[in-house]
């Protein structure tokens, strides 16, 4: 009888044992925890972290896709014990997801790594999140209707290349650099997310914006951060080739923190590495990447709209913009097909410019500069149309020669764009922005139209420019 309740206490035993091997609880005793630090462009830390390549790539791809689905759940914890990942390289590989994917704008750089007691592999990633599950809803509604209102702005006539100047243009178009150190040091303009929330952001935004907004055309685009800058740009590949962007520095707004509508350069995009660290593209260094993918071609360096300082506009496949004259203080409104051909569309628009000189520092600390010439002469195009702001006048023009003056303006303007469907402007020296009224523009141009609406906006804001919109000031 003994020798049975021995048997039985022992199946007991070992059953128990069993079991709380098995629990979660008692798994948990034999666990090391360690926490860690990550180096996020999105909370303005530009020394990124780049582990040694691992030989098997795919497996990363895999841990990588795996840990995105679990942040983009907002998941507790993510499970990734059967993928033998080393613990040494936990960081750089969340880092690297988060970098890569700026929808995860409310990942915190705080972690935490599980692994059992004696293994050197992570078991699972505990990851902290900045914001709760429903202010992570309501942002992620800002940054979706953000990134859509973007990827508006393209359609399916462009080429690569002019996608990628489109969504260049629009967010030095939409953007501004915030004047207060207490909004630079602010993260969510570190991120994409502050970007579409306001309009505000320093590089990294800028930078992590582009990035997203490229993948999400299906194009290669990576972001560089430089530690010694303390710098965020990109890198974009485009028929095969990798190309240097720097959206940060071709954002030319007049008022520090206010943005100038319209108003950029051109002559930091699509650049060769070589040109970026020269004091053309002054000097970029230390720039690092999380793949390689070096910038070796130099068949962008000196491209056309290098002197453009307006929104370049890529319509039915062509390009439209201001070509400027800076020795008669004039610009062109010039069309460009994809081939190089251009053409002048009817005379030039006349005004005042301006120079300087652009300035930045080199790896060795000293300042090198190059100068510039800027007409004031500004583009945006709505309705149909193109709006010239030029010579204390805003003109609305049409792909034919014909014009039409709209209103004149109290001083020069530094900047014209479009926002709801309204015309805005800037002028020299003044801190606030001004509105196209419509209504007046219409009442300037009453006569009864010939073969058409055309010389007239969208009054009614439909879309569509007929008779409703003439009816309508008829009616006053």
């Amino acid at each position: 009888m003994k020798k049975h309740l021995k048997k039985i206490c022992l199946i007991i035993g070992i059953v128990l044992v069993g079991a709380m091997l098995s629990s979660g609880d008692f798994a948990y005793a034999f666990m090391n925890y360690d926490e860690g630090e990550l180096s996020l462009l999105q909370e303005g830390d530009f020394d990124i972290e780049i582990s040694e390549k691992h030989s098997d790539r795919a497996l990363i791809q895999s841990v990588e896709e795996k840990i995105y689905q679990g942040l983009l759940n907002v998941s507790s914890s993510i499970n990734i014990s059967t993928n033998r990942i080393p613990l040494t390289e936990a960081g750089a590989l969340l880092s690297n997801v988060i970098n890569d994917n700026p929808d995860l704008f409310y990942v915190s750089s705080t972690y935490r790594t599980t692994n059992r007691l004696g293994s050197s592999y992570v078991y699972e990633i505990i990851p902290y999140y900045s914001m709760s599950r429903d202010e992570i809803e309501s942002a992620r509604n800002v940054f979706n209707a953000g990134v859509n209102k973007a990827l508006s702005s393209v359609d399916s006539s462009m080429n690569d290349m002019q996608k990628a100047l489109t969504i260049h243009d629009y967010i030095c178009d939409m953007a501004a650099y915030p004047e207060d150190v207490e909004n630079n040091d602010d993260e969510k303009y570190h991120s994409t997310y502050g970007f579409f929330l306001d309009g505000n952001a320093v590089c990294a935004g800028y930078t992590l914006a582009y990035s997203y907004l490229m993948h999400k055309l299906g194009i290669e685009c990576e972001y560089v951060s430089s530690s010694g800058m303390q710098h965020a740009w990109n890198k974009v590949k485009i028929n095969g080739k990798w190309y240097n962007v720097d959206i940060t520095y071709d954002n030319y707004d007049f008022n520090p923190g206010l943005n100038t509508f319209g108003s950029m350069y051109h002559c930091f995009f699509m650049k060769s590495d070589s040109y970026f660290s020269s004091a053309l593209g002054l000097c970029h260094y230390d720039g690092k990447t999380y793949d390689t993918c070096y910038a070796f071609s130099t068949d962008m360096d000196d491209y056309f709209w290098d002197d453009v300082t307006t929104r370049i506009f890529c319509i039915n496949g062509n390009f439209y913009y201001m070509n400027p004259d800076a020795d008669d203080y004039s610009a062109s409104l010039t069309k460009r097909t994809v081939e190089g051909a251009e053409r002048i569309i009817g005379n030039p628009y006349d005004s005042a410019s301006i120079s300087g000189e652009l300035q930045a520092y080199d790896s060795d600390g000293d300042i090198q500069g190059r100068e510039y010439t800027d007409v004031l002469v500004r583009l945006t195009y709505l309705d149909g149309r193109f709006y010239v702001a030029a010579n204390q006048k805003i003109f609305s023009q049409l792909f034919t020669e014909k014009r039409y003056t709209v209103c004149s303006t109290s001083y020069y303007s530094t900047g014209i764009s479009f926002r709801d469907n309204n015309i805005v402007y800037n002028l020299y020296g003044e801190k606030y922005d001004f509105q196209l009224d419509k209504q007046e523009f219409f009442e300037n141009n009453i006569t009864t139209p010939k073969g058409g609406y055309n010389n007239y906006p969208d009054i009614n804001n439909d879309g569509y420019v007929n008779a409703k919109d003439y009816a309508q000031i008829i009616a006053g």
